[in-house]
């Protein structure tokens, strides 16, 4: 049996909330957040911390421990990349790309690019081709879940506080 971890009401309503309120306040640079320390801390990640951010996301935890990381890319920047990815898929089975999965990876703060039998030149190609600060490319499993009609389904990661 798989194991599942149980979330505190208390923090997950705070998540949600710190969630909505900073891609409301600064999507600029709001990054996404997750849920650390076996899920008693929230994690806001942000390309800059203002005070603005600060105010908005602290009054939004409800008093819940939280904490603010750096990262490179905003969620607008890696949705962005995410929907650029999607555009291309079929360009790339033409080109004998073998995506098995993408999705924006919060804490990666990257889109997570799974290609079946990767190579280096392949992986350089398409990181290139969207971005090095953008794309993690890594080998995906050829029993990766495909949609109904044999196209790569997609990993969605971008916030696990999305309703």
């Amino acid at each position: 049996m798989p194991y599942r971890r149980t979330v505190d009401g208390r923090i997950r309503d705070a998540a949600h909330a710190v969630d909505r309120a900073l891609r409301e306040a600064v999507p600029e640079t709001y990054a996404g957040l997750v849920l650390s320390d076996s899920a008693r801390t929230i994690e806001v990640r942000l390309t800059q911390l203002s005070p603005a951010s600060r105010l908005v996301a602290e009054a939004e935890a409800n008093g819940c421990p939280i904490r603010f990381i750096h990262v490179l890319n905003s969620l607008e920047s890696l949705e962005g990349a995410f929907e650029h990815v999607m555009r291309a898929s079929q360009d790339l089975k033409a080109e004998g790309i073998k995506l098995v999965g993408f999705g924006v990876d919060i804490q990666l703060n990257r889109v997570d690019l799974r290609v079946q039998d990767v190579t280096i030149t392949v992986a350089k190609a398409l990181s290139d081709r969207f971005g090095a600060n953008l794309v993690y490319v890594r080998p995906g499993e050829p029993g990766f879940p495909l949609s109904d009609d044999g196209e790569a389904a997609t990993l969605s990661l971008i916030s696990p506080m999305s309703d």
